[in-house]
């Protein structure tokens, strides 16, 4: 598997659970966008899969939705 396709797949349900926030808040893409301090469309590249976020673009997304990026162990189930 290529590079980049792994890192969209990793990143797949992270998107997806930002997506949601955003939606539950009524935070439009273009508001966010604008938080953020980015183009119009770049949110929707993101959420649609087209591009994938840098480190310092995903913490400004997670801060502008109100949240924080936190690392824990994972769990084995074994």
């Amino acid at each position: 598997m290529d590079r980049l396709r792994y890192t969209k797949q990793r990143m797949k349900p992270l998107i997806n659970k930002l997506k949601k926030i955003r939606t539950e808040k009524n935070i439009t893409q273009i508001e966010l966008n604008s938080r953020i301090g980015y183009t119009d469309s770049l949110v929707s590249r993101w959420e649609c899969g087209d591009r994938s976020p840098s480190a310092f673009a995903l913490f400004a997304w997670v801060e502008a939705l109100g949240y924080e990026l936190t690392i824990q162990p994972k769990h084995n189930d074994e």
